[in-house]
């Protein structure tokens, strides 16, 4: 049913929308404490991560547009590692998994915007839903026996997702814009994320 429902909407806004194929890159910053489902998000990872993503763009009225396609986000491992409780220590070079936080998101996203010309300066709200696939790398400390190390750990989990968030579009040239944005991102097993985003979009024209 749900895929019935999606091949609906992507045949119909073919027929009758402008599509262009918007490829963008950009940074999130994550503020939700939950964002990795392990905790302490901000001491184990980077405090803003590196993102990327391509979307098949489709204007199906002057102010409406669906932009089914996909993104992909890391999130590096933090050079220095603090270790959480009563103690902590720095390592230089860092040990590890290096594996970093991956999320790819297979998406189809309804846009709002106003005013309905396409002018320099362009706010607007946004919906998404889609299925998230999430692999979280992690450096752990171990003790024992007057001896002490470090190993990776890694969770793959995968689930389906829906998010909202409001930002604005401002026009570089007709293809060329920026996109800041805040955005909430949620999970069916309850993760939360609240991302600050700044994406560099590319759009061309079918």
């Amino acid at each position: 049913m749900k895929s019935a429902v999606v091949m609906i909407v992507f045949c119909t806004t073919i027929a009758i929308g402008q599509p262009a194929i918007a490829v963008h890159v950009g940074g999130q910053v994550p503020f939700s404490e939950t964002y990795s489902g392990l905790g302490f998000f901000h001491d184990d990872y980077w405090p803003a991560g590196v993102s990327a993503g391509l979307a098949y763009d489709v204007d199906v009225t002057r102010w409406l547009r669906l932009m089914p396609g996909f993104e992909y986000a890391l999130f590096p491992l933090n050079s220095d590692f603090t270790f959480h409780g009563t103690w902590s220590a720095t390592l230089s070079p860092p040990s590890g998994s290096g594996d970093g936080f991956h999320r790819l998101l297979l998406n189809i996203e309804c846009r709002v915007h106003w005013p309905s010309d396409p002018n320099f300066f362009r706010p607007f709200v946004e919906m998404d839903g889609g299925y998230l696939f999430e692999r979280i790398g992690r450096t752990t400390f171990s003790s024992g026996q007057g001896a002490f190390g470090f190993g990776g750990e890694r969770v793959d989990r995968h689930s389906w997702a829906f998010g909202f968030g409001v930002g604005s579009e401002l026009w570089v040239s007709r293809a060329l814009r920026v996109e800041p944005s805040v955005h909430y991102h949620s999970s069916v097993d309850d993760h939360l994320y609240g991302l600050l985003t700044v994406s560099l979009v590319y759009s061309i024209r079918l």
